[in-house]
Protein backbone atom coordinates (compact mmCIF):
# COMPACT_ATOMS: atom_id res chain seq x y z
CA UNK A 1 0.00 0.00 0.00
CA UNK A 2 1.36 3.43 -0.96
CA UNK A 3 2.16 5.69 1.94
CA UNK A 4 1.57 9.44 1.72
CA UNK A 5 4.71 11.42 1.05
CA UNK A 6 5.74 13.27 4.21
CA UNK A 7 7.46 16.55 4.75
CA UNK A 8 10.58 17.07 6.84
CA UNK A 9 8.34 17.45 9.90
CA UNK A 10 6.71 14.05 9.42
CA UNK A 11 3.39 15.44 8.15
CA UNK A 12 1.81 15.11 4.73
CA UNK A 13 2.75 18.12 2.55
CA UNK A 14 0.26 20.96 2.21
CA UNK A 15 -1.46 20.87 -1.16
CA UNK A 16 -2.65 23.88 -3.14
CA UNK A 17 -6.32 23.20 -2.36
CA UNK A 18 -6.57 26.26 -0.11
CA UNK A 19 -5.04 28.60 -2.64
CA UNK A 20 -7.47 27.28 -5.22
CA UNK A 21 -10.37 28.05 -2.90
CA UNK A 22 -9.17 31.62 -2.38
CA UNK A 23 -8.79 32.07 -6.13
CA UNK A 24 -12.28 30.73 -6.76
CA UNK A 25 -13.76 33.08 -4.14
CA UNK A 26 -11.90 36.06 -5.57
CA UNK A 27 -13.56 35.53 -8.93
CA UNK A 28 -16.91 36.22 -7.32
CA UNK A 29 -16.02 39.51 -5.65
CA UNK A 30 -17.51 42.67 -7.17
CA UNK A 31 -15.43 44.31 -9.90
CA UNK A 32 -12.99 41.38 -10.01
CA UNK A 33 -14.02 40.44 -13.55
CA UNK A 34 -14.07 43.92 -15.03
CA UNK A 35 -11.89 44.59 -18.09
CA UNK A 36 -8.30 45.51 -17.27
CA UNK A 37 -7.46 49.19 -17.49
CA UNK A 38 -5.31 51.85 -15.87
CA UNK A 39 -6.41 52.04 -12.22
CA UNK A 40 -3.45 53.99 -10.86
CA UNK A 41 -5.80 56.66 -9.50
CA UNK A 42 -8.12 54.22 -7.75
CA UNK A 43 -8.19 54.45 -3.94
CA UNK A 44 -10.33 53.13 -1.12
CA UNK A 45 -11.66 56.64 -0.42
CA UNK A 46 -15.41 56.80 -1.12
CA UNK A 47 -15.76 60.52 -0.37
CA UNK A 48 -16.77 61.61 -3.88
CA UNK A 49 -19.33 58.82 -4.29
CA UNK A 50 -20.78 59.47 -0.83
CA UNK A 51 -21.04 63.21 -1.45
CA UNK A 52 -22.80 62.58 -4.77
CA UNK A 53 -25.46 60.40 -3.11
CA UNK A 54 -25.95 62.87 -0.25
CA UNK A 55 -26.41 65.74 -2.71
CA UNK A 56 -28.83 63.77 -4.88
CA UNK A 57 -30.90 62.93 -1.80
CA UNK A 58 -30.93 66.57 -0.70
CA UNK A 59 -32.16 67.67 -4.15
CA UNK A 60 -34.96 65.09 -4.18
CA UNK A 61 -36.13 65.94 -0.67
CA UNK A 62 -36.05 69.67 -1.39
CA UNK A 63 -38.33 69.09 -4.38
CA UNK A 64 -40.46 66.52 -2.50
CA UNK A 65 -40.49 67.44 1.22
CA UNK A 66 -43.51 65.15 1.68
CA UNK A 67 -41.16 62.17 1.29
CA UNK A 68 -39.57 62.89 4.66
CA UNK A 69 -42.66 61.53 6.40
CA UNK A 70 -43.08 58.66 3.92
CA UNK A 71 -42.44 55.06 4.91
CA UNK A 72 -39.41 52.92 4.08
CA UNK A 73 -38.88 49.18 3.70
CA UNK A 74 -38.16 49.00 7.45
CA UNK A 75 -41.26 48.63 9.59
CA UNK A 76 -42.25 51.83 11.44
CA UNK A 77 -39.23 53.74 10.08
CA UNK A 78 -39.92 56.88 8.05
CA UNK A 79 -37.52 58.47 5.59
CA UNK A 80 -36.86 61.16 8.20
CA UNK A 81 -35.75 58.61 10.81
CA UNK A 82 -33.83 56.48 8.29
CA UNK A 83 -31.77 59.51 7.30
CA UNK A 84 -31.00 60.45 10.91
CA UNK A 85 -29.86 56.88 11.61
CA UNK A 86 -27.73 56.73 8.44
CA UNK A 87 -26.08 60.11 9.11
CA UNK A 88 -25.21 58.96 12.64
CA UNK A 89 -23.77 55.63 11.53
CA UNK A 90 -21.77 57.26 8.75
CA UNK A 91 -19.75 59.08 11.41
CA UNK A 92 -19.11 56.03 13.55
CA UNK A 93 -15.63 54.62 13.95
CA UNK A 94 -14.99 50.90 13.62
CA UNK A 95 -15.00 50.64 17.41
CA UNK A 96 -18.42 52.32 17.63
CA UNK A 97 -19.79 49.91 15.04
CA UNK A 98 -18.66 47.01 17.19
CA UNK A 99 -20.27 48.58 20.27
CA UNK A 100 -23.52 49.03 18.34
CA UNK A 101 -23.69 45.29 17.71
CA UNK A 102 -23.96 44.67 21.46
CA UNK A 103 -26.27 47.65 22.02
CA UNK A 104 -23.84 49.97 23.80
CA UNK A 105 -24.31 52.79 21.29
CA UNK A 106 -27.42 53.58 19.29
CA UNK A 107 -28.62 55.74 16.42
CA UNK A 108 -29.70 58.40 15.81
CA UNK A 109 -27.42 60.51 17.91
CA UNK A 110 -28.91 63.10 20.28
CA UNK A 111 -27.61 65.85 18.01
CA UNK A 112 -29.38 64.51 14.93
CA UNK A 113 -32.49 63.46 16.84
CA UNK A 114 -32.98 67.07 17.96
CA UNK A 115 -32.96 68.51 14.43
CA UNK A 116 -36.12 69.86 12.86
CA UNK A 117 -37.32 67.69 9.98
CA UNK A 118 -37.26 70.59 7.52
CA UNK A 119 -33.52 71.02 8.14
CA UNK A 120 -32.57 67.55 6.90
CA UNK A 121 -32.01 68.43 3.20
CA UNK A 122 -29.57 71.16 4.23
CA UNK A 123 -27.86 68.81 6.69
CA UNK A 124 -27.33 66.36 3.81
CA UNK A 125 -25.71 69.11 1.74
CA UNK A 126 -23.45 70.14 4.64
CA UNK A 127 -22.40 66.52 5.12
CA UNK A 128 -21.68 66.20 1.39
CA UNK A 129 -19.49 69.33 1.43
CA UNK A 130 -17.65 68.08 4.52
CA UNK A 131 -16.92 64.72 2.86
CA UNK A 132 -15.58 66.47 -0.24
CA UNK A 133 -13.38 68.91 1.68
CA UNK A 134 -12.01 66.51 4.28
CA UNK A 135 -8.61 64.90 3.88
CA UNK A 136 -9.88 61.96 5.89
CA UNK A 137 -11.11 59.19 3.58
CA UNK A 138 -14.70 58.00 3.65
CA UNK A 139 -15.11 54.27 4.20
CA UNK A 140 -17.24 51.96 2.10
CA UNK A 141 -19.31 51.30 5.24
CA UNK A 142 -20.27 54.99 5.35
CA UNK A 143 -21.14 54.91 1.66
CA UNK A 144 -23.25 51.79 2.23
CA UNK A 145 -25.30 53.49 4.95
CA UNK A 146 -26.53 56.34 2.76
CA UNK A 147 -26.76 54.31 -0.47
CA UNK A 148 -29.18 51.83 1.09
CA UNK A 149 -31.48 54.66 2.21
CA UNK A 150 -31.30 56.30 -1.22
CA UNK A 151 -32.13 53.07 -3.07
CA UNK A 152 -34.93 52.31 -0.62
CA UNK A 153 -36.55 55.70 -1.28
CA UNK A 154 -36.07 55.41 -5.04
CA UNK A 155 -37.60 51.93 -5.24
CA UNK A 156 -40.48 52.53 -2.84
CA UNK A 157 -41.55 55.98 -4.04
CA UNK A 158 -40.44 55.96 -7.70
CA UNK A 159 -38.18 58.96 -7.57
CA UNK A 160 -35.28 59.69 -9.97
CA UNK A 161 -32.42 58.75 -7.69
CA UNK A 162 -29.58 56.81 -9.23
CA UNK A 163 -26.18 55.64 -7.99
CA UNK A 164 -23.17 54.69 -10.12
CA UNK A 165 -23.41 50.89 -10.65
CA UNK A 166 -19.69 50.47 -9.97
CA UNK A 167 -20.07 52.20 -6.60
CA UNK A 168 -22.93 49.80 -5.93
CA UNK A 169 -20.48 46.96 -6.57
CA UNK A 170 -18.33 48.15 -3.68
CA UNK A 171 -21.42 48.50 -1.48
CA UNK A 172 -22.59 45.01 -2.45
CA UNK A 173 -19.28 43.48 -1.40
CA UNK A 174 -19.35 45.34 1.92
CA UNK A 175 -22.88 44.11 2.62
CA UNK A 176 -22.14 40.57 1.45
CA UNK A 177 -19.40 40.27 4.05
CA UNK A 178 -21.89 41.13 6.80
CA UNK A 179 -25.15 39.48 5.75
CA UNK A 180 -27.02 37.27 8.23
CA UNK A 181 -27.26 33.52 7.72
CA UNK A 182 -30.47 33.38 5.70
CA UNK A 183 -29.22 35.79 3.03
CA UNK A 184 -25.74 34.30 3.09
CA UNK A 185 -27.30 30.96 2.15
CA UNK A 186 -28.75 32.58 -0.99
CA UNK A 187 -25.45 34.03 -2.22
CA UNK A 188 -23.75 30.74 -1.46
CA UNK A 189 -26.15 28.99 -3.86
CA UNK A 190 -26.57 31.75 -6.47
CA UNK A 191 -24.10 34.14 -8.08
CA UNK A 192 -25.90 37.47 -8.27
CA UNK A 193 -24.67 39.26 -11.37
CA UNK A 194 -25.40 42.94 -11.96
CA UNK A 195 -26.62 43.42 -15.52
CA UNK A 196 -25.81 47.14 -15.34
CA UNK A 197 -22.56 47.02 -13.39
CA UNK A 198 -20.30 44.23 -14.64
CA UNK A 199 -19.81 42.71 -11.16
CA UNK A 200 -21.19 39.86 -9.10
CA UNK A 201 -21.40 38.54 -5.55
CA UNK A 202 -21.79 34.96 -4.48
CA UNK A 203 -21.20 31.65 -6.17
CA UNK A 204 -23.26 29.00 -7.88
CA UNK A 205 -25.85 29.29 -10.62
CA UNK A 206 -26.05 32.84 -12.04
CA UNK A 207 -28.95 35.11 -11.14
CA UNK A 208 -28.96 38.25 -13.29
CA UNK A 209 -30.50 41.34 -11.68
CA UNK A 210 -30.06 45.11 -11.40
CA UNK A 211 -27.34 46.51 -9.17
CA UNK A 212 -29.95 48.28 -7.03
CA UNK A 213 -32.00 45.10 -6.62
CA UNK A 214 -28.96 43.13 -5.45
CA UNK A 215 -27.92 45.80 -2.93
CA UNK A 216 -31.44 46.12 -1.49
CA UNK A 217 -31.59 42.33 -1.06
CA UNK A 218 -28.22 42.20 0.68
CA UNK A 219 -29.29 45.08 2.94
CA UNK A 220 -32.48 43.25 3.90
CA UNK A 221 -34.73 45.88 2.33
CA UNK A 222 -36.20 43.62 -0.36
CA UNK A 223 -36.48 39.93 -1.17
CA UNK A 224 -34.47 38.07 -3.79
CA UNK A 225 -34.35 40.41 -6.81
CA UNK A 226 -36.32 39.67 -9.96
CA UNK A 227 -34.29 37.52 -12.31
CA UNK A 228 -33.51 39.17 -15.64
CA UNK A 229 -32.36 37.61 -18.94
CA UNK A 230 -28.64 37.14 -19.36
CA UNK A 231 -27.28 40.25 -21.13
CA UNK A 232 -25.98 39.77 -24.63
CA UNK A 233 -22.19 40.11 -25.03
CA UNK A 234 -21.01 43.34 -26.57
CA UNK A 235 -19.79 43.06 -30.17
CA UNK A 236 -16.03 42.83 -30.38
CA UNK A 237 -14.37 45.98 -31.67
CA UNK A 238 -11.83 45.38 -34.46
CA UNK A 239 -8.24 46.05 -33.55
CA UNK A 240 -6.37 48.90 -35.19
CA UNK A 241 -4.15 46.51 -37.17
CA UNK A 242 -7.25 44.71 -38.50
CA UNK A 243 -8.63 48.07 -39.68
CA UNK A 244 -5.38 48.78 -41.48
CA UNK A 245 -5.44 45.37 -43.17
CA UNK A 246 -8.99 45.97 -44.40
CA UNK A 247 -7.97 49.37 -45.73
CA UNK A 248 -4.95 47.98 -47.55
CA UNK A 249 -7.03 45.18 -49.05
Amino acid sequence: MRRARRSAYGRPPITNAYSGTVSDWARHLPLSNRPRRDESAVTGDRSAATAAVLTALADVLTARPDLLMADTARADVTVDRALRIALTRMRWSRWQRLLAVVGVVDAPSDELAALDTTALPEVLRVEAAARTASERPTSVQALSEIVVVALDIAARHTVPLTVDPHDLGAVALDLALRVPTERRAVITARAMRAVDGGWQVGAGRPLYATSAGIVLFLAGREGIPDELPEPQPRPRRPRDDEDEDDYEA
